[in-house]
């Protein structure tokens, strides 16, 4: 029993009252006790119970050898007593061990073969022998351990004061860390301040930037909206020149009427013919009577007819004449038809341009709501962004004064920098699908300028248009006014050559009287003339059906030119007829020539109306121009505003990681804080427990009473240094073990245990060093 107890106490501590009743255990037990103790320390394994129990070897032999002795001499003096040893079965039954059974059995053997009749004075003599023996042993071994418990106490105290000291340097060195440190919090939390106002000051002239923007919006919608009114004064212009047109169609037609009027007068002349044609047979039967007359004008009739062949000489010549003239006049007809299929193109053009003007101020008005969308969009986010700015602030400096009052709150700060790294990150989202935006809007800006130089470009082909077609009525007007002349001349050359032949009919006409055969070759010459006014006729229906047909094609002046065609066919027929025809004639004619000075006219206004809207598209180009170096002004104004933001952004997030820098550095000096209480708290308690066994273990000693409390004491006071080995040696899984591992402390630990044993080195204390330590080593630390 009493080495069972040994052995399973040992680990703690040595026993006096183990001592003073099993010498022999006490002994041994006290010597694998500092030995497990000095190897743990050195070791670096520190295993101590397995290696006392290895270095114990088997001390059941030593104890057993020991009390076999004791039984020798005992069974000695047996015989001389002559006495019984049964009593002496209690005394081997008292006796702990596990290898003495079968020596109790011999020795119970031959006492019970040599027993003898005086048993009770064998019994007493045997008890008194060996109690002697007992106690002379006893006496020596505690006298021994007391001397070894009396060092180990000194060493300890000596220790202990060697602990105080190095805790009190400690403590100053980490109160001068605590101390620089907060310092350099405050210098740190003064320049946070100083950036946030540098923050805020960029905020406000960002603000004002977007102020400014504001009001350059605002004239640019002044702007488009002037655009707006001089592009209606151009279409009510562009309405006026259509009931100018509207007009000139009007007098066309009254032209239209005017030739049908003429052909009215044809067909009288036509009935004219024929009436003289009836006339002609009158005096074919006259003729006949006068056949005789004609005989006597042979003579005459040669002349004449030499006369009338230089006559018809003449009228062949005239006739190539008109042929070249009516070619001309095809020629002009063409140019004509050319210029019209100009206008044409160019009315197409017109209205081409006014439907791109149409979408222009669509997309215009498009902008202008997209605009005031985005202007509204991008005053909420303002003032959304100027609350959070603001929140962030107040939330600033509520974490500033928390942390100078209680540190405690810094997890908590840490969760609403999350948060507020959340939002910062949903207003970037928003900045990017700003400029996605914007990029869509410099796309269409992009398009509407292509539009505009689109636009620029036809303007410019219809000027170069108007002004060929300037250079073509000019050409017009010189190749009329030579048709003009070239029609007088031939008109007076006509007349001329009328008023010959009347003298030369009225000639033929006395002669014809005189000769039948004379009449009848001027019938023969009547009735080609008639086949010739009907060619002519014929003629001159095709030309009223052409005219026709090319009316509603032509332009303005096409038709003049049409209606001039019919009137000098008209003339023509008139010379042949009668003068008051060619007086009609003329009178057309000078009408003509004033519609054409009113299409003149027109043609100017026209021009004047065109110089109008190129000098509008002009400012209209100029406005664009101003509107494009405002939009590249806001762009980069704009531009600037997001620098601002992204400046603004980084100083926030530079913030947040000093924060949790300063909440790091905050955490590890309060663990170390807390290292170093627990330390000092656990180095007093060593101390007083350590002073607390001594004192009683002498109470005790003086009052001979037994040593169980003090073994409990000295257990106690020594578990706090021995436990975590203990609890590693029997493989168990203790929470403050792992604590003690996985915290700072098992560091600090280690070294007060090595410096306890004199193999640690007296270097100051750190932290960081510690932790580095065992982040790089941690399987070192787990052993």
């Amino acid at each position: 029993m009493s080495f069972g107890m040994g052995s399973s106490c040992f680990p703690h501590s040595p026993s006096p009252s183990s001592c003073s009743a099993y010498s022999p255990f006490s002994s041994q037990s006290v010597f694998f006790y500092s030995f497990s103790r000095n190897g743990g320390f050195k070791g670096k394994n520190r295993t101590r119970t397995t290696m006392a129990c290895i270095h114990q070897e088997n001390p059941n032999d030593g104890v057993f050898c020991k009390r076999r002795a004791i039984l020798f001499v005992g069974i000695s003096v047996l015989p001389f007593l002559q006495l019984k040893a049964k009593p002496l079965e209690g005394l081997a039954t008292e006796e702990p061990g596990l290898g003495m059974a079968d020596q109790k059995q011999k020795a119970e053997q031959i006492l019970q073969g040599d027993a003898s009749p005086n048993s009770f004075l064998s019994l007493l003599n045997g008890f008194g022998i060996f109690s002697s023996v007992l106690l002379g042993a006893l006496y020596v071994l505690t006298r021994k351990e007391q001397i070894a418990t009396e060092a180990i106490i000194e060493s300890l105290i000596s220790k202990l004061n060697k602990k105080e000291a190095i805790i009190d340097s400690l403590e100053k060195n980490f109160e001068s860390k605590l101390l620089n440190e907060n310092e350099e919090q405050d210098k740190q939390l003064k320049e946070a301040n100083e950036e946030q106002q540098s923050l805020m000051n960029q905020l406000k002239s960002a603000k004002n930037i977007a102020t400014r923007l504001e009001l350059e919006l605002q004239n640019e919608k002044r702007l488009v909206e002037d655009l707006s009114f001089q592009i209606e004064s151009i279409q009510t212009q562009h309405t006026k020149a259509k009931e100018g047109k509207k007009e000139l169609e009007e007098k066309l037609e009254k032209k239209i009427n005017s030739i049908e009027v003429l052909q009215e007068r044809i067909t009288l002349l036509s009935a004219e013919i024929k009436n003289k044609e009836d006339t002609l047979h009158d005096l074919h039967s006259t003729l006949s009577a006068k056949e005789s007359d004609l005989k006597r004008l042979n003579s005459t009739y040669g002349q004449t007819k030499d006369e009338l062949a230089g006559a018809n000489s003449e009228i062949t010549r005239l006739k190539q004449e008109f042929l070249r003239n009516e070619k001309e006049l095809e020629l002009m007809n063409g140019v004509v038809d050319g210029l019209n299929a100009q206008i044409r193109s160019l009315t197409e053009q017109k209205e081409d341009s006014i439907r791109k003007f149409d979408a222009i101020r669509t997309e215009c008005d498009d902008l202008k709501s997209y605009s005031e969308e985005k202007a509204a969009a991008n005053a909420k986010l303002l003032g959304e962004r100027d609350c959070d700015l603001h929140q962030l602030k107040e939330k600033i400096d509520i974490a500033l004064t928390e942390l100078s009052r209680n540190q405690v709150l810094i997890p908590d700060l840490t969760q609403e920098r999350e948060d507020l790294r959340k939002m910062l990150d949903i207003e970037l989202k928003q900045v990017e699908n700003l400029k996605s935006e914007l990029q869509i809007t410099r796309e269409n800006l992009g398009k509407s300028r292509d539009e505009v130089s689109d636009m620029q470009e036809q303007i410019q082909q219809s000027r170069s248009l108007c002004l060929d077609l300037e250079l073509g009525i000019s050409e017009v007007k010189v190749e009329f006014s030579k048709a003009e002349e070239l029609f007088h001349f031939k008109f007076d050359e006509a007349k001329r050559s009328s008023e010959v032949l009347a003298a030369e009919l009225k000639s033929a006409n006395d002669v014809l009287k005189k000769n039948k055969d004379e009449l009848r070759i001027t019938s023969l010459e009547l009735a080609a003339a008639a086949e010739n006014n009907d060619i002519l006729q014929k003629e001159l229906v095709d030309v009223y059906k052409k005219a026709e047909s090319m009316t509603h094609d032509l332009n303005e002046e096409r038709k003049v030119v049409t209606s001039l065609n019919k009137e000098l066919q008209d003339l023509e027929k008139k010379n042949l007829s009668d003068k008051e025809s060619r007086k009609s004639l003329e009178m057309d004619l000078e009408e003509a020539t004033k519609s054409l000075d009113e299409m003149n006219l027109n043609a100017l206004l026209l021009s004047r109306e065109l110089e109008m809207s190129k000098s509008h598209i002009s400012s209209l180009e100029d406005e664009n121009h101003v509107m494009y170096n405002s939009l590249v002004e806001q762009k980069q104004l704009s531009q600037e505003a997001r620098e601002n933001m992204e400046d603004a952004h980084s100083l926030i997030m530079k913030l947040g990681m000093e924060r949790e820098n300063f909440g790091n550095r905050a955490k590890k000096l309060e663990e170390e804080l807390a290292l170093a209480k627990g330390e000092i708290l656990r180095l007093r308690s060593q101390i007083n427990s350590s002073r607390a066994p001594v004192n009683d273990w002498h109470l005790q000693k003086d009052e001979g009473s037994s040593n169980a409390p003090l073994r409990s004491e000295i257990n106690s006071s020594r578990a706090p240094v021995n436990d975590r080995h203990h609890q590693k040696d029997e493989g168990g899984s203790n929470v403050p073990l792992r604590r003690q591992i996985n915290s700072p402390r098992a560091p600090v630990n280690d070294r007060h245990h090595q410096k306890d044993e004199g193999g640690g080195n007296n270097a100051p204390f750190s932290g960081k060093k510690f932790s580095r330590r065992r982040k790089g080593n941690p399987q070192r630390d787990n052993s």
